[in-house]
């Protein structure tokens, strides 16, 4: 026998089970927007039309862990362990002898050095291409544009900016007093052939084209 018969007491863990549910991450808020419309255009060089919208609040699942069954004790006896010992005697004393061990030979191939290690260097031309750089002369900024709002405009005040813009001779498609793609189109042409910045119906092409903002229908 190597060891008696005893007795342990193990700890049986808790059980926990997983359990999903929904929780708010972020509440409902709302947000201003970018506009839209031929009219409220908005590119780089002016302001934006913004709206408020609302975004309706985020929900994520979440799990949790819940107690199922608490840790516990509990004994365990441990039987006694016997062993098999095998024992070895003397059956013959231990005694010497003379043995002759003849020399071993072997061929090696051996590397002689017969000239130093050395460098050499080999000369590499360089090498040049030409590369086109935009180098920045001022520095950007914002400024603000008087533009035409679907607040002060009508089917007589865009009539009139078609009929203005016939008679400087660009083509606003059909005089029907609506801002369409053709009327647009003739707007930025003619804002770039005198300089104007292009892109809106500003108050400043307007003014250019004469054009008479106080008509009623």
């Amino acid at each position: 026998m190597i060891s008696e018969a005893t007795e342990r007491v193990e700890t049986v863990p808790a059980v926990y089970e997983t359990i999903s549910e929904e929780v708010m991450v972020k509440p409902a808020y709302t947000i201003w927007k970018k506009g839209r419309g031929p009219i409220e255009k908005v590119d780089a060089a002016t302001g934006e039309i913004m709206c408020l919208v609302e975004v309706p609040a985020e929900y994520k699942s979440v799990s949790r862990s819940i107690l199922k069954t608490p840790a516990q004790t509990r004994t365990v006896a441990i039987p006694a362990e016997y062993k098999t010992v095998t024992k070895r005697v003397v059956d013959t004393p231990a005694t010497t002898r003379v043995i002759k061990v003849p020399a071993e030979y072997a061929t090696v191939r051996v590397r002689k050095e017969i000239a130093p290690a050395r460098e050499q260097r080999t000369p590499i031309p360089a090498q040049y291409q030409t590369v086109t750089k935009t180098e920045k002369i001022s520095e950007g900024r914002l400024v603000w544009k008087s533009i035409l709002c679907e607040t002060n405009v009508t089917p007589g005040v865009v009539s009139n900016l078609q009929t203005a813009l016939k008679l400087e001779g660009y083509d606003p498609g059909k005089l029907d007093g609506v801002i369409g793609a053709e009327t647009m189109s003739a707007v930025t042409k003619y804002q770039q052939a005198k300089g104007l910045p292009s892109g809106q119906l500003t108050m400043e092409t307007l003014k250019a084209l004469d054009v008479n903002l106080t008509t009623g229908n």
